[in-house]
């Protein structure tokens, strides 16, 4: 990661904080409160992809992912979300509730020392990680082709815009799991899993993700037509 890719994720960092504390303001608003926009750009957060030629960082694509995933698990509100980034508030937000020692009505025991929640768990974070893993895996070839001025075919088309559609599906089933783990306290608009809910499947919806892309990907392993020209 270049100099400049680590002082903006720094930066986004320490804005973490602020940016997940008012994340019921935003809800309520449906806007970035002023002050918030003003330290985010300051932060250059809308100069990521903008040439240097023209005032911007242009930061490379898989570096700018880390930092817009770190922005996404502070609050989906910021616009700048992705699924990894809710989906790891998510799981972040069980892991802390866990900690609480809290039991389920009727249980014996807390949530922490119960097996299906450790094997719910185990499952969404191992998923996280790998639709994780696929993004960056796919950011980095996308930038290198890129970088060597390789124009993408049809079947790079339909490939990236598969694990796109599978990840944020993927992360989608994370919310969910963890969703339905938290129980009672998930259900108060107060709650931070509330708005992960909330903010992943409004992320779904958009066309960018629709299943439709999956066929698309499907539709070129098999070599036929997938709608991308060449």
């Amino acid at each position: 990661m270049k100099n400049d890719s680590i002082a903006m994720l720094e930066a986004v960092r320490e804005l973490a904080a602020a940016v997940s504390a008012r994340s019921g303001e935003m809800e309520s608003a449906r806007r970035l409160p002023a002050d918030l926009l003003a330290q985010l750009t300051t932060a250059g957060c809308f100069r990521m992809f903008v040439p240097k030629s023209h005032g911007g960082l242009e930061l490379d694509v898989p570096s700018s992912m880390e930092i817009i995933e770190k922005l996404a698990s502070a609050d989906g509100s910021t616009r700048c979300a992705v699924g990894i980034g809710i989906a790891q508030r998510a799981v972040d937000e069980i892991v802390s509730l866990a900690g609480t020692n809290k039991r389920r009505l009727y249980a014996q025991s807390s949530v922490a020392k119960s097996r299906l929640f450790q094997y719910r768990l185990g499952h969404a974070a191992t998923s996280l990680r790998a639709a994780r893993n696929l993004l960056r895996s796919e950011a980095e070839q996308v930038w290198a082709s890129a970088v060597t001025e390789r124009p993408a075919t049809p079947a790079d088309r339909s490939r990236v815009m598969g694990a796109v559609t599978w990840s944020a599906h993927t992360a989608a089933a994370v919310v969910d799991a963890c969703y339905t783990a938290g129980s009672g306290t998930s259900l108060y608009e107060s709650s931070p899993l509330q708005l992960c809910l909330h903010d992943i499947h409004t992320l779904t919806q958009h066309a960018a993700v629709a299943e439709t892309w999956l066929e698309r990907s499907g539709s070129s392993i098999l070599g036929r037509d997938s709608g991308f020209a060449v």
